[in-house]
């Protein structure tokens, strides 16, 4: 197989890689924060490209191809970088996840026996009676 290929390699099939976690989250990771254009779950932390990608032979163009990402903070101290090949990472699947969702949603419901083969029903449904935004899932682009 290619190595360099961009399709699915059998490393890629075999083993699930992770990021290594190198620095320490700040307390604020995971809350909203309301944008003028959005919002955002992680703010301050930003992509950079990964470290790493000086190790990268220049031969072929392969460094300029080389699209991995590190993640830091608004002081740019890295947070998550990639394993170098060969090895895992020391993060956990899924450890990262999104600000968690609270919903509540209510009915009533009285049904009237007009006889016996009709019956009249009202019915009423609330959806969100807490009233509080629930983000969906951060997009991973």
């Amino acid at each position: 197989f290619n190595v360099t290929a961009s399709v699915s390699t059998i490393t890629q099939a075999t083993s699930v890689s992770t990021p290594n976690i190198v620095g320490i989250f700040p307390k604020s990771t995971g809350q909203v924060t309301k944008l003028s254009n959005g919002v955002t779950y992680f703010p301050g932390i930003q992509q950079i490209a990964d470290p790493a990608r000086g190790d990268v032979t220049m031969l072929n163009g392969l460094q300029g191809t080389f699209g991995n990402k590190a993640i830091t903070d608004a002081e740019e101290n890295l947070l998550l970088v990639n394993p170098v090949p060969g090895q895992i990472g020391n993060m956990a699947l899924k450890w990262l996840e999104g600000p968690a969702t609270v919903g509540f949603d209510a009915n009533l419901i009285k049904r009237v026996r007009i006889s016996e083969t009709k019956e009249f029903e009202l019915r009423l449904d609330a959806v969100n009676v807490l009233n509080r935004p629930n983000f969906g899932v951060p997009a991973a682009n």
